[in-house]
């Protein structure tokens, strides 16, 4: 059967198939925008993502009184002072290192916590804008995912 048999009895290829695929997840759209275009909006741009850090920079700065430059200076004399002194001022220069390391440990988990509440209150305040339920917000990811994937089909076809 040639091609021409197949449209004419109502069959189409797997390429036809394809584009009509992506046609049709282009055309469902939520709150006016398909999927891929929803998930490409909550995605944050390296621009983005340097100005965040500035600003939790900014502002962590006016919370803390040590900076982390003088708790490492900090951190270092006391492991000095550690191998130098004897008696209590080992003990004591040994609870000060202890605590600059853990300090330094929160400040990482504390920055990585802003980060990631930032992305996820993004995202959030996304979905709640353009009203998207949490059932719909499965359908618009794997919609997403499968119109990334019928992208990459429909373009080589095409060249």
């Amino acid at each position: 059967m040639t091609e021409k048999e197949k449209k004419a009895d109502g069959e189409i290829s797997i390429k036809d198939a394809y584009r009509l695929k992506h046609e049709l997840n282009k055309d469902i759209t939520y709150a006016g925008m398909n999927a891929k275009e929803i998930s490409n909006f909550k995605k944050t741009s390296a621009d983005e993502w340097k100005k965040i850090r500035d600003d939790y920079d900014k502002w962590i700065k006016q919370i803390r009184a040590w900076g982390s430059k003088t708790l490492i200076a900090v951190l270092v004399l006391s492991g000095v002072a550690f191998f130098y002194f004897s008696d209590w001022i080992k003990t004591a220069s040994l609870v000060v290192v202890l605590y600059c390391i853990m300090e330094i440990a929160k400040r990482e988990g504390h920055r990585e916590g802003y980060i990631d509440g930032f992305d996820a209150g993004k995202e959030e305040g996304i979905n709640k804008t353009l009203g998207i339920n949490d059932e719909e917000l499965a359908d618009v990811h794997e919609r997403a995912i499968e119109m990334e994937i019928d992208e990459r089909l429909v373009s080589k076809w095409k060249n």
